[in-house]
């Protein structure tokens, strides 16, 4: 009996892995402008289907963006899942409660189209003060978020994401250009049980 629970394990595990190796990337492009010293304003969305696999629940994300702005320091960026789970992955760069952050223009590049990407496993840190590389114009590459991308790990993907920029200073202005969700998925576990059975079936054969 051990043996048998510890195989089906083990299938279950090698299943998983298998299925959880393809990503997938959800692109939003367009030109909203980000309204000027904290005035609210309704997100850029994303929808994202369901997957025909079965393969919704998040074992991975990355984000990555491309905003149009000539002060950094103003910005802050926050993902929403459809579950309601909230990460700020970016929140005024170089801004310690004094002064006004970042004076760089832009992150992500909006003449060669190269994004800004947040990546929990990048090796930079978060773009911010002490950060090899910051401040620099137009930033490029991945960096790790301010807070983790991996708070959104075993919910489902499938519905709308909702990414905001938000500007907390005057006499700057800017533009959203781009937001790109790219995920890593594993079955959900209805899907993965049936999955499991199918390759112990198989194994008896």
């Amino acid at each position: 009996m051990r043996r048998a629970l510890l195989t089906c394990a083990a299938l279950a595990a090698a299943t998983t892995q298998a299925l959880a190796q393809p990503t997938k990337n959800f692109l939003w492009q367009g030109n909203v402008p980000i309204p000027d010293n904290g005035v609210p304003h309704a997100p850029v969305t994303i929808t994202v289907p369901a997957d025909p696999n079965g393969l919704d629940i998040v074992a991975d994300l990355n984000v990555d963006a491309i905003i149009q702005h000539t002060w950094q320091g103003n910005l802050s960026v926050t993902i929403t899942s459809p579950a309601g789970t909230s990460v700020r992955v970016m929140d005024r760069p170089g801004f310690s409660g004094t002064g006004f952050g970042f004076s760089n223009d832009n992150l992500g590049n909006p003449s060669t189209g190269s994004p800004f990407v947040w990546d929990d496993e990048s090796t930079r840190a978060p773009y911010d003060s002490g950060t090899a590389g910051a401040p620099a114009n137009s930033p490029t590459g991945s960096w790790r978020p301010e807070l983790p991308l991996g708070a959104f790990h075993g919910e489902s993907k499938v519905g709308v994401w909702r990414c905001r920029v938000e500007d907390w200073a005057p006499g700057d202005v800017g533009t959203i250009l781009r937001f790109s969700l790219e995920f890593t998925n594993v079955p959900e576990p209805a899907t993965l049980g049936l999955l499991t059975i199918a390759a112990i079936a198989a194994r008896r054969r």
